[in-house]
């Protein structure tokens, strides 16, 4: 099954919410708790990790677009997980 990967909530790093860098590319395995992407505020960097185990499909947030929280960036294939 197709999850969406979301913006996640940043709390008080009010301002502008930029994808910075993609830690995976499309196809590429990804495990539960390992750095998936970055996340580049006014007031601070940092690294968000994935919430699922499965095969990033696509990503449709571009490094350097901004985002909102709660929007879909990409999408992760659990397929075949148990």
């Amino acid at each position: 099954m197709e999850v969406a990967v979301v913006m996640p909530p940043m709390g008080d790093a009010a301002g502008d919410l930029v994808l910075a860098l993609w830690h995976k590319a499309p196809g590429d395995r990804v495990v539960k708790g390992e750095p998936l992407f970055d996340v580049a505020t006014d007031k601070v960097d940092m690294s968000v990790e994935s919430l699922y185990t499965g095969t990033l499909t696509r990503t449709v947030c571009a490094e350097g677009q901004s985002a909102v929280e709660g929007e879909t960036i990409a999408y992760i294939d659990e397929s075949g997980q148990a």
